[in-house]
């Protein structure tokens, strides 16, 4: 057990928080995390387990709400916080602004202090059950001086920490009192009772004393030129999106699995040259250990993918520590030569035989059908002490197989570490983990009966919010925040249909995001302003709120929910001011049938991770405008790029040509003029992009490809559309005559019910019929399957494709 001084005995004032209350609660808490945490067989693992939680509570959801309030009662003293609203008319939009956004910061805070008075008492209970269990088992030990002392000491400080927590909860229970009384007021404003509400925010309660010792932080305030309405207000982050400047160094986030193509420096061990460190894990692990330079940096250009290999828990749990604590980087080293020479994992998709995957399963059929592929036996099994338990599977693979990795659940790849290694190999409760997420039925987010699934929703309830059990397993279990969601009582009434709301990409990237902080408030808050926007889908919103990048974007606008869920959790809302509304329907940009969605999110991405906005706001303002190129299809009354026999379309221009060195070069004649004739890209196939770059210094070879290109287009594709067009018609004319048939079939056989048939028979292609309208229909019939056969006639379909690959030879 590590030594620790002896605390000193300071008085606790029980009427309010002082700044030695709040140093006596984190001494408590600073010990209870530094007890191991693997020990279940003493109150240490509960009491590592709630100071750990509470920790996380008060470092964010606290802390936060802490610098709210003070933000708050700093504003509120202002004299331009309310200028004279007394004096404006009841309907002027300045006082009705302003009312709508006091309301706003009220309901927050009353929602935040309710929140906080939660955790305070649930850690409030927490502590009262540890210290039952430390008293009994300080009377235990007592012969053991030792370990006597440890425990004194920690039911010393919780006997201390404990009436601190309970004046943190009575304090913010008192300023919810009194939120909800200057609220009453506002109120009064507002109906003309009262003639000045500063005066009221003046007069603002000054009774949480804690906030004393949070620094003081300005909320960001955007500068924009539209102020429609107010952007929703962000959490309070240590992590900051700048306007301009260098990316920052180190960047603010491992991209982990992520391969990144965008320039950034890396770092590596010379031996090993693949082997590729982000330098947020440099920074974090690396940077401040005595092996450091044995290290090198590299600075990977834009276009290189890279991809970070240290975040995983064999090199961060594991090889990293023995390095340090032997000072021997052999171990990592051999890891790093031959991590990268494994394919990695494929993740559910599967991998066919013919890979060459090497997979794994656990020996003697421990876990049936359990398969886990080289790549994650080697980042998350091996090392621990499950890695003895897996061996080749029984069964091999066949070339026709696809085998899916069961590792690449999110759920089962955190429970290899949480029981392989913080829990020092807990091999059954690892086995029941897997077997219980392998029994789940895959969450396809769609709409389902209640009753066939398990389902949670936040501890702190949001309305109509539920998580199938699938999605809770493989997004929140595990986590630090599991303890924030609770499990709903099952649902018995008949007729009902649920969708899960966290298989929404809108409500992973914040709770991603939460978890980078440690701030379960950055998830609370988008998905409660998710739940309650309008549905963001692929025909688009009528009205709603909308932003965009400060100062305007032409093409650019995002609904209120995704604003939320991507925006304001990746720390860009700074730089959106909010829009107004149009009255017709539009499309979201951030809704993934966008025609740049998955562009702007990567560059989204890519300026969290280097913490500027100028990535994503260069990609936006540059492309948002721009028709996305059209391919083989022909545009009409578009503005060409280029060279006259080798036009070029915008989108082409922009995304590439333009920064290549025949795009710098000032040769082309062709500079966004427009043309009323139907005109085909040429720089959109790999082909002609190769041909472009190599004729930088005489762009004739390109010009003369180009012309042979236009060519064979104007020679196939005719024919092509020709022929096809012929099939559709044929196809049409032979479904026309099945539906004619069905409609003959049907009156005959009401004609043989009602016995009207005249007694004749009709000659049919398959033999006579009692009825006219039986011979009928199975001529018609008979008509629909000959034509559907000419549809599909070889020759035919063999011309098409002959046609098809001489377009694709040159295209």
């Amino acid at each position: 057990m590590p030594r620790r001084t002896k605390s000193q005995n300071l008085p606790v004032d029980p009427n309010a928080l002082s700044k030695e209350g709040v140093a006596t609660l984190q001494r408590y808490l600073d010990h209870g995390q530094s007890l191991p945490a693997v020990s279940t067989s003493t109150s240490y693992r509960e009491i590592w387990r709630h100071t750990r939680r509470f920790q996380a509570h008060r470092r964010s959801t606290i802390s936060n709400l802490a610098v709210r309030i003070r933000a708050f009662s700093r504003l509120s003293k202002k004299e331009t916080f309310c200028p004279k609203l007394h004096r404006l008319t009841v309907d002027d939009p300045e006082r009705t602004s302003f009312l709508k956004h006091a309301y706003e910061i009220f309901k927050s805070l009353r929602e935040g202090c309710l929140r906080v008075q939660q955790v305070c008492e649930e850690f409030e209970k927490e502590c009262e059950g540890d210290m039952a269990v430390l008293n009994v088992e300080v009377e235990r030990v007592k012969g053991a001086p030792g370990n006597a002392k440890e425990r004194r000491e920690l039911l010393l400080e919780l006997t201390r920490a404990l009436p601190v927590a309970r004046q943190m909860k009575d304090a913010f229970k008192q300023y919810s009192t009194e939120l909800a009384m200057m609220q009453q007021e506002l109120k009064l404003f507002e109906d003309g009772t009262k003639s000045d509400f500063r005066q009221i925010l003046t007069s603002a309660v000054q009774g949480t004393r804690f906030t004393s010792y949070i620094p003081d932080i300005e909320m960001p305030v955007s500068s924009n030129t539209y102020a429609a309405t107010p952007l929703p207000t962000p959490t309070p982050s240590p992590i900051v999106i700048r306007a301009s400047g260098p990316p920052a160094d180190p960047i603010l986030d491992c991209p982990e699995s992520t391969v990144v193509d965008y320039a950034l420096r890396w770092y590596r061990l010379p031996g090993a040259p693949d082997f590729l460190i982000c330098s947020a894990c440099h920074a974090k692990h690396i940077a401040q250990s005595p092996l450091a330079r044995a290290f090198e940096s590299v600075h990977r250009p834009d276009g290189a993918p890279s991809k970070c290999r240290f975040w995983v828990p064999r090199v961060v749990d594991i090889l990293w520590p023995h390095a340090v604590q032997r000072n021997d980087l052999n171990a990592l080293l051999a890891f790093a030569q031959a991590r990268p020479q494994v394919m990695d994992c494929v993740g559910t998709g599967g991998a066919p035989g013919s890979a060459g995957v090497h997979w794994f399963a656990p020996n003697d059929n421990d876990l049936d059908d359990f398969v886990a592929c080289r790549a994650c036996m080697e980042d998350h099994l091996v090392g621990t002490t499950f890695e003895s338990r897996f061996g080749a599977p029984a069964l091999m693979q066949r070339a026709d197989e696809v085998w899916a990795c069961d590792m690449s659940f999110p759920y089962i790849t955190r429970a290899a570490k949480e029981f392989g290694i913080a829990r020092g190999g807990d091999w059954t409760s690892f086995k029941a983990a897997v077997v219980h997420r392998m029994r789940l039925a895959a969450c396809t987010g769609g709409a389902v009966d209640p009753r066939t699934r398990t389902w949670f929703t936040t501890r702190r309830r949001i309305d109509d919010m539920v998580f199938c059990e699938t999605c809770f397993l493989d997004t929140v279990a595990l986590t630090e925040f599991e303890n924030e969601f609770v499990p709903l009582p099952p649902a018995q009434e008949e007729g009902l249909q649920w969708m899960c709301d966290l298989a929404m990409p809108t409500m992973q990237v914040p709770f991603s995001a939460a978890l980078t902080e440690h701030n379960f408030a950055i998830f609370w808050d988008a998905a409660n302003r998710i739940i309650h926007a309008p549905f963001c889908g692929p025909e688009g919103i009528t009205g709603g709120r909308w932003f965009t990048l400060n100062g305007g974007c032409d093409g650019f606008a995002v609904c209120e929910r995704c604003f939320a869920g991507w925006i304001v959790p990746l720390r860009a809302a700074p730089h959106f001011c909010a829009i107004p509304s149009p009255g017709n329907t539009r499309l979201c940009s951030f809704h993934p049938t966008a025609p740049r969605f998955q562009l702007f999110f990567t560059k989204l991405a890519q300026s969290f991770v280097v913490g500027l906005i100028t990535p994503f706001a260069e990609a936006v303002r540059t492309l948002a405008h721009i028709v996305p190129c059209r391919g083989a299809t022909q545009l009409v009354n578009a503005s060409w790029y280029g060279f006259p026999d080798a036009p070029i379309c915008p989108d082409c221009y922009a995304t590439f040509a333009a920064n290549t060195p025949l795009g710098k070069s000032g040769q082309l004649p062709l500079t966004g003029q427009p043309d009323p004739r139907p005109t085909l890209c040429t720089l959109y196939s790999q082909r002609m992009r190769s041909l472009w770059l190599n004729s930088a210094s005489d762009p004739q070879q390109f010009i003369n490809a180009a012309r042979t290109r236009e060519a064979v287009f104007k020679r196939v594709q005719p024919l092509i559309d020709a022929l096809e067009r012929q099939r559709v018609v044929k196809r049409q004319q032979a479904l026309h005559q099945g539906a004619l048939a069905l409609r003959y079939k049907g009156m005959a056989g009401l004609r043989e019910l009602s016995g009207t048939t005249d007694g004749h028979l009709y000659r049919a292609p398959s033999g006579y019929q009692t009825t006219w309208e039986g011979a009928k229909a199975e001529r018609l019939m008979a008509n629909m399957s000959a034509g559907l056969a000419d549809s599909t006639r070889g020759e035919e379909i063999v011309r098409i494709s002959q046609l098809k690959t001489e377009w694709a030879m040159v295209e």
